[in-house]
C-alpha cells in the first residue's frame, strides 16, 4: 500500500511541476513580446526626434535596429498630428508584459474605441488608423 502512496505522490508532485513549467515558458514568451516591442519602439521614438517634421508611417528600413532583431508581431508606428503612435497586435498578457517593463506608463496601453485604456487621469486619444485591441504607445513630438 505504501508503494502505491508513494507512487501517486511522484505523479502528483509530476504534473504540478510541468504544470509550472508550461507557465514559465508561457511567461517567458510574453517577456519576449515585451522586449521586442521595447527595441523597436525605443528606436522609432529615437529616429523621430533625430528627423524632424516627419509625417505619416516609418518604414522599419529606415530604423536602425540590432542586426539580431527580429519582429515577433508586426509593429507598426506613425507620426500624425505631432504624435508618434507605436503599435501593433498584441494579446491583453503581453499588453500587461509591456506594461509592466515600461513600469506602468501612462502613455502605453491598449487602443479600445478611440481611447488609450488604462486611463490614468488624462483621457489619452487614439486615432482610428490604430485598431482596437492593439498594443500601443504614444509620445508627443517637438515640432
Amino acid at each position: 500500500m505504501k508503494p502505491v502512496v508513494f507512487l501517486i505522490f511522484l505523479i502528483g508532485v509530476g504534473a504540478m511541476i510541468q504544470r509550472t513549467v508550461d507557465f514559465s515558458s508561457e511567461e517567458s514568451s510574453f517577456s519576449a513580446i515585451a522586449v521586442n516591442y521595447a527595441i523597436y519602439r525605443n528606436e522609432v521614438f529615437r529616429y523621430v526626434y533625430e528627423n524632424n517634421g516627419l509625417s505619416g508611417d516609418i518604414p522599419l528600413a529606415v530604423l536602425d535596429l540590432p542586426e539580431s532583431w527580429r519582429a515577433l508581431r508586426n509593429w507598426r508606428a506613425r507620426v500624425d498630428a505631432g504624435r508618434c503612435y507605436v503599435y501593433g497586435d498584441a494579446s491583453m498578457q503581453e499588453i500587461m508584459a509591456v506594461r509592466q517593463l515600461f513600469r506602468g506608463s501612462f502613455a502605453l496601453g491598449m487602443a479600445s474605441n478611440g481611447r488609450l485604456i488604462p486611463v490614468m487621469g488624462n483621457v489619452i486619444t487614439v486615432p482610428a488608423f490604430i485598431p482596437n485591441g492593439s498594443l500601443v504607445s504614444v509620445t508627443e513630438i517637438d515640432r
